[in-house]
């Protein structure tokens, strides 16, 4: 099992019944393994049509259990329980995070685990965009959104810079003021009209995160009484990645309190881009040292240098 499959599994019992939502071509957990179904917005036939012109091993998409369309996770399953869920990258796309997150709950056995992996806007190509709000998240559940907004689908569009590479972005914070963006203005202002159309759905990152920014979504939530889970686990993002991990633990309805939520929210330490690069420069200098002495140079001259320290 990979580093990464470990963080998104570490709080989960692997024997259970899960759901993994949108694998795409990579699902963390393999149906021969482990007892997963897979859900998505749309049929693999579908799925296929729609990143036909992307970078994406069409053959390697796998087929869902489960095709969410227009319809609730909890109108989908039909009354069954799960033991956990997992969604890799799927919460910024979500346009109501609140109602994402009750109906996620409401399929979840209580006790049960939602694991999430999720961008850091700093270190993808939503680095020049605002990290999103409370405020933000609370008026799309307000506003009922079942689609992103014009704002969120201009901010994504305008604001998508290409080749982020993230080991820069954490030793160099300033190398990415000024980004070359990905589509220019009129085929923003077209991704933006599409958008409105509803029989088309314009995929976008409605929400874009950093570890201080989601606990803070979490607390506003939480204080709202909008939200039924408590945190049990949280592993920011480590230098020269890109994603950070959140585990969450569905709590029972007659024993939630305000209070234990709160408690429950990890204190965030501000990442300090001068700590990533000298832990980069630590871990290139360790690697070259091994190179070294592990080279047919160092071997052939361990008796010289044997001689000199007698000498």
């Amino acid at each position: 099992m990979d580093v990464r499959t470990k963080r998104l599994t570490k709080h989960i019992d692997l024997k259970g019944i899960g759901l993994e939502l949108g694998p795409l071509t990579s699902p963390v957990l393999s149906k021969d393994k482990t007892n997963v179904k897979y859900v998505d917005h749309m049929s693999l036939e579908e799925l296929r049509e729609k990143y036909k012109t992307e970078p994406v091993d069409l053959n390697k998409i796998v087929k869902p259990d489960y095709v969410l369309s227009n319809k609730t996770l909890s109108q989908i399953v039909k009354g069954q329980k799960f033991d956990y869920i997992i969604a890799s990258h799927v919460i910024e796309h979500v346009p109501d995070t609140v109602r994402w997150f009750q109906d996620l709950a409401s399929v979840l056995k209580v006790g049960g685990v939602l694991s999430l992996a999720i961008p850091d806007k700093r270190f993808t190509f939503d680095i020049t965009r605002i990290e999103s709000t409370p405020a933000q998240v609370m008026g799309a559940y307000y506003d009922r959104l079942s689609r992103s907004s014009s704002q969120m689908m201009y901010d994504f569009a305008r604001e998508f810079s290409v080749n982020i590479d993230s080991g820069i972005a954490w030793r160099e914070p300033d190398a990415y003021v000024t980004t070359k963006k990905r589509w220019s203005l009129d085929e923003v202002q077209a991704m933006c009209v599409d958008n409105l159309d509803p029989q088309k759905y314009v995929d976008c990152h409605c929400y874009v995160y950093t570890p201080t920014s989601f606990i803070t979504i979490l607390s506003e939530l939480i204080t709202q009484e909008l939200f039924s889970y408590e945190v049990v686990d949280m592993i920011e993002t480590r230098p020269g990645e890109l994603e950070f991990y959140v585990s969450l633990r569905k709590l029972d309805p007659k024993s939630i309190t305000i209070k234990k939520q709160l408690r429950s929210l990890p204190r965030v330490k501000l990442a300090i881009h001068k700590e990533a690069e000298l832990q980069h420069n630590i871990d290139m200098l360790q690697q070259e040292i091994h190179m070294l002495t592990h080279s047919l140079s160092w071997k052939v001259t361990k008796p010289l240098r044997k001689l000199r320290s007698l000498l």
